[in-house]
């Protein structure tokens, strides 16, 4: 886990976040240093070298279910958060599959050499078009845009006759893909309303 961590770390931020002493031992990405810190600060079991066997690690996936928000960054909590929830209830032997096959420093790996992380692809950031006009531009096309929806309401309003304008506005998010808002202020609900909802659950 703390190897994937420091991979997905080093693929956004290319640059290591720990000095921990990854090699490729027997079976994967291997830290001496990881490994005293686990045995003197949280009771973890002595490493066993058994040739040709894989240990099972087994852990409880509540005891990771909030991460500890201390962290020095939000980037940093995200990655972590992002490792346990996708890796968190994965057997063992999988997890050390994906690593082989999906992360860089062991698909170049030597066995017992030290692992280097420069070979790790940067993800690619999701593109937002939004964000190539400048904030005055932004903000002309947002009011536009809630004028051309207020307009076109209301002409509808027009047609449907005995619909509120208030109504209509709530009713044109329903396909919209934004999500659903509803007015503020009291809302009031007839009895009969209230059975029908009551019946329906």
């Amino acid at each position: 886990m703390m190897y994937l961590i420091e991979w997905d770390y080093f693929a956004w931020n290319r640059n290591r976040l720990t000095s921990l002493d990854w090699i490729y031992l027997h079976y994967g990405p291997w830290s001496s240093m990881l490994s005293d810190i686990l045995r003197e600060k949280f009771d973890a079991p002595p490493e066993e070298e058994r040739v040709d066997e894989f240990r099972q690690v087994f852990w409880r996936p509540p005891q990771y279910k909030d991460i500890d928000t201390r962290l020095h960054s939000p980037d940093l909590e995200g990655i972590v958060r992002r490792v346990f929830e996708v890796f968190g209830s994965v057997r063992t032997q999988d997890i050390v599959k994906y690593i082989y096959f999906n992360t860089e420093p062991m698909q170049h790996a030597e066995r017992g050499q030290t692992l280097d992380f420069t070979p790790t692809r940067k993800p690619l950031k999701p593109f937002n078009p939004v964000t190539t006009l400048n904030k005055n531009l932004r903000q002309i096309v947002r009011e536009r845009l809630r004028a051309a929806t207020k307009v076109k309401l209301a002409e509808v309003s027009k047609v449907m006759g005995d619909v509120p304008l208030e109504v209509l506005k709530v009713l044109s998010q329903l396909d919209s893909p934004k999500d659903f808002v509803l007015p503020e202020g009291i809302i009031q609900i007839s009895d009969e309303d209230k059975r029908r909802i009551a019946e329906e659950g």
